[in-house]
Formats: structure tokens, C-alpha cells, sequence
């Protein structure tokens, strides 16, 4: 557990090679229920995450578990057309910007 949250979880490199998806379970806020539950909302309503605030905002996941889990969670945008945010590559918690 305290090296999966050391390193980080590449959410977006987990959804193109699901093998690499049993890691998740061991990230702060979740467990094997809602790990599982993260990525099958994910992949029903969109391929890949382009923030790591989508977790929030479109209720994959609830309040207090995404200000747990935000933390250890990598969103890598390998299309550079995309919209991204910089600090979603690092594990900087976003606690400082608005979650409502």
C-alpha cells in the first residue's frame, strides 16, 4: 500500500492495458469494491480521463473519497490536442483549488 501511494496510480495507463488496473485497489480512499466500481464508471462514460477533477464532477467517485484518493492518482494525457492540467501529472493534492 505505502508504495503504490509513494509512486502513484497512471489512471489513464490502467485503462489501456486493464491488467495494470489491480494496483488501484491499494490507493488511499479505496479498497477492491470501489477500485473496480472507478473504472468500469470511467469506461462507461468516456475512454480516458483528461483531469483528475472528472472524478468528481461527473460522480464517480464522492467528495470525501476523491480529497483521499486525488492525491496518489496520475492523469497522463498522451494526446497533446487535449485539455490538461499540469499539476494532474504530479502527485500535488489539489486541495487548494474549489471542490463543491
Amino acid at each position: 500500500m505505502e508504495v503504490c501511494n509513494s509512486v502513484g496510480f497512471d489512471i489513464n495507463k490502467a485503462l489501456q492495458h486493464r491488467h495494470l488496473t489491480a494496483p488501484l485497489q491499494f490507493i488511499c480512499g479505496l479498497g477492491p469494491r470501489k477500485s473496480h466500481h472507478v473504472i468500469e464508471k470511467i469506461i462507461e462514460k468516456f475512454e480516458k480521463l483528461r483531469l483528475r477533477l472528472e472524478l468528481f464532477t461527473f460522480k464517480i467517485v464522492e467528495k470525501n473519497v476523491y480529497m483521499n484518493m486525488c492525491g496518489f492518482i496520475i492523469v497522463h494525457n498522451y494526446d497533446e490536442e487535449d485539455e490538461f492540467d499540469l499539476l494532474d501529472t504530479t502527485r500535488i493534492h489539489p486541495e487548494s483549488k474549489n471542490v463543491n
